[in-house]
């Protein structure tokens, strides 16, 4: 996803906390900006 969006992992994390990069789901939404 981070390389995707060429958003770096830690920001993704920091955006979205709570969330689980071990537990993501498919079609689960996350902030990436």
């Amino acid at each position: 996803m981070s390389a995707k969006t060429g958003v770096p992992i830690a920001q993704i994390e920091q955006l979205n906390p709570g969330v689980s990069s071990n537990t993501l789901q498919v079609g689960q939404k996350l902030r990436v900006k």
